[in-house]
């Protein structure tokens, strides 16, 4: 019996130095009932060129300038036929050749998103690896499913809307609080290996702001300052 379809969305722009590792992690999959959708945002590097040599093994894929990644992402909603959406950058690979098999087998209905690990390759925080038990009432103070690890159901884009555009950090933050009763679940081990290059003060401060942006449109109560220490800490250790 062929398990659900599983569609693995990669935007990207100027990847030429790690798209091919991000490729060839997806073709080595074992799980037969995937598809491929990459969205260029007009790279000019020769990132083109690399995904016309790969074109095979690629459901589709255009290179155009875009409004950055949630637009993309949006783009690629739009042309993917799965019932399951895996998003990952171009400089992430899935972390093992049974990845989908091993996910494809907890992929039920009826749950918004499922999840597993995510581990760091290189950078501040190289070897940790991220995952939790879901918590609905971490998930109002902060984002704790990490996105290039999760699955997301194609009825939650159905029901709740593709990504918003005015987000450009917080995007996958911000639809997730858009359900209030969100259905997520989480397996054990890990999906996707992510470059740990660390993420520059700046960006931790827009980060927030866009989450705390987020948190005021979706929910009612001040549960994120609870979590401020937790961001201020990351902010620091980002700084180091």
């Amino acid at each position: 019996m062929m398990g659900p379809r599983i569609t693995t969305i990669v935007a990207v722009f100027n990847g030429a130095n790690t798209i091919e590792r991000c490729l060839k992690s997806f073709v080595e999959q074992t799980y037969n009932n995937k598809e491929l959708i990459i969205m260029d945002g007009g790279s000019t590097d020769g990132t083109a060129d690399i995904l016309t040599q790969w074109a095979a093994h690629i459901g589709y894929w255009e290179s155009a300038k875009d409004r950055g990644i949630a637009h993309a992402w949006n783009k690629a909603i739009d042309k993917a036929s799965g019932d399951w959406f895996l998003f990952i950058g171009a400089d992430d690979v899935l972390a093992s050749p049974d990845v989908m098999a091993h996910a494809s087998a907890e992929l039920q209905q009826g749950w918004d998103v499922i999840y597993g690990q995510l581990k760091f390759d290189g950078g501040p925080h190289d070897g940790q690896v991220i995952g939790e038990v879901f918590n609905p009432s971490k998930l109002r103070r902060r984002m704790c499913i990490p996105h290039p690890a999760a699955f997301h159901a194609r009825e939650l884009f159905c029901r709740f809307g593709q990504y918003d555009e005015t987000y450009k950090i917080a995007l996958d933050y911000e639809l997730l609080l858009r359900k209030s009763d969100l259905r997520a679940r989480h397996f054990r081990g890990v999906v996707t290996v992510m470059a740990g290059t660390g993420v520059s003060s700046r960006q931790l401060v827009r980060s927030l702001g866009e989450a705390r942006r987020a948190q005021r449109t979706h929910l009612s109560d001040p549960a994120w300052r609870r979590e401020l220490w937790y961001w201020l800490y990351r902010a620091r250790s980002a700084i180091r």
